[in-house]
């Protein structure tokens, strides 16, 4: 199942970085789909989200998250 996973995050990861790769600088501080996010924001989330991943499946008994109490958005803005 974890070979599964890392196949998935680097196929996902190569798909990003052909879109990414052409990207003009000023397009990386432009908004995103995401309200109040902008690309750049959104790709560091995905970033962390994979490496978050990773590190689960390599020590499972690590907690790579931690909301501080607060919501899921709340998290994520501060990880942003």
């Amino acid at each position: 199942m974890a070979i599964d996973i890392i196949d998935d995050l680097v196929a996902e990861q190569d798909r990003l970085e052909g879109i990414l790769a052409g990207l003009p600088a000023q397009a990386w501080h432009e908004a995103s789909g995401a309200d109040g996010w902008t690309v750049r924001d959104v790709v560091l989330h995905l970033a962390q989200t994979e490496e978050a991943v990773a590190a689960t499946i390599s020590s499972p008994s690590v907690s790579t998250f931690d909301r501080g109490g607060g919501t899921l958005d709340e998290a994520m803005d501060r990880l942003v």
